[in-house]
Formats: structure tokens, C-alpha cells, sequence
């Protein structure tokens, strides 16, 4: 299990999510939520979902396989929980679950906060 906390602040503004995922069996739902934490779901679930294709897709291009994730904790501040901060709260957690290292990506703000891969950081671990 793999757990991230994204807080930033741009023009006095704070974005902040906080989420825990652990890959599961491959052959299960792509995304699932467990129990205590589905209630987030239908809010959120297209931003971490979002988050989740990002890391996947970059796993792959490293020569890695897809597996399915599960979202076992989400902390929402109902002031500061944003899409943005929960998209990239959820791609550095599935980076790190599948192996990689946080100094792969770094994150950026363009309007909205996003992650970017480092390209001088393209080999895995």
C-alpha cells in the first residue's frame, strides 16, 4: 500500500488530497474503492482515475505491466480538496506502487497542478 499527500499553494490558493492505493490482482476491476472510502468515489473518482492512466501509461512505456488499483484511504478538505491535487495525489501513489521513484516526476503549475515525467529520469529502479 502506497500512500500520498499533495499540498500546494499558487496565489494564496491551497489544493490538497490525500490518498492511500494498493495494487491488486490484475484480472480485478481496473479502479475500486473500498468500502469505507466509496462514499468519494462519485465525486472523485475521474480525478484519480485520471491520476492512475498517467502513472499506468508511463509503467508501460518503461516495460512494465498494467495492474488494477484499490483506493484503501482518502482524506477530503472540503476546502481544499481540489480535481487537480487529487489527479496528481493519485499519480505519484500509483508511481510508487508500482516500483518507482518519486524523483521521476515532479509537478508543475500551468493553470492547474500537474505532473510531469522528468525526462532525465525515464529508467526505472
Amino acid at each position: 500500500m502506497t500512500a500520498y499527500r499533495f499540498c500546494k499553494t499558487k496565489n494564496g490558493i491551497t489544493s490538497f488530497a490525500s490518498l492511500s492505493i494498493e495494487s491488486v490482482d490484475q484480472n480485478a476491476t481496473y479502479l475500486i474503492w473500498a468500502e469505507n472510502v466509496a462514499k468519494f468515489a462519485s465525486r472523485y473518482e475521474a480525478a484519480v482515475k485520471s491520476g492512475i492512466d498517467d502513472a499506468m501509461q508511463w509503467h508501460v512505456e518503461s516495460g512494465g505491466k498494467p495492474v488494477a488499483f484499490r483506493v484503501v484511504d482518502f482524506t477530503e478538505l472540503l476546502v481544499d480538496t481540489k480535481m487537480d491535487a487529487v489527479r496528481c495525489a493519485a499519480t505519484f501513489a500509483a508511481w510508487l506502487e508500482l516500483g518507482h521513484l518519486e524523483c521521476q516526476l515532479s509537478i508543475e503549475w500551468k493553470g492547474e497542478w500537474q505532473i510531469l515525467r522528468n525526462e532525465s529520469e525515464h529508467q526505472s529502479p
